[in-house]
């Protein structure tokens, strides 16, 4: 491809904000211990697993599209729109949240489990309620 091209193809992706380029995927309850146990960062701590609807796995996607960025407990996870990422309803503290698995997706509808990588593989806790992204949390150092 030639550098002009290139070049109108990363500015024409500047200017389409909320442009989802990323796939997602809703997970079985049959992966909820999967899916929490990531080799190299902390998950939350659930106590059940529940499947969403395709509407809230769509308003999720819209969410994630429209942040440049997320804050993670090792600094900022750039564009999360244009990552592909894997949910799972799940009750925290009695509460329906979605845990949203970042950077892996698995044809078969497994839990993508990834060791180190640093902030391309991620996880973070959607709330339906509020319609916001807590505690979000990256993998360990490439």
């Amino acid at each position: 491809m030639s550098k002009a091209r290139f070049g109108w193809i990363a500015g024409l992706m500047l200017v389409m904000p909320g442009m989802v380029l990323a796939k997602s995927q809703i997970l079985g309850v049959d992966q909820f211990e999967a899916v929490l146990r990531q080799c190299s960062r902390s998950a939350p701590a659930a106590s059940a697993a529940w499947k969403i609807d395709p509407a809230l796995a769509t308003r999720i996607d819209a969410y994630l599209a429209s942040q440049e960025s997320l804050q993670s407990d090792s600094g900022p996870i750039k564009n999360p729109g244009l990552v592909d990422v894997q949910y799972l309803g799940v009750i925290i503290n009695g509460k329906k949240q979605v845990y949203i698995n970042a950077g892996l997706l698995d044809d078969k509808g497994r839990a993508g489990v990834a060791c180190d990588g640093g902030r391309m593989f991620w996880g973070a806790i959607y709330d339906p309620q509020t319609g916001t992204v807590s505690d979000v949390r990256a993998n360990g150092p490439i």
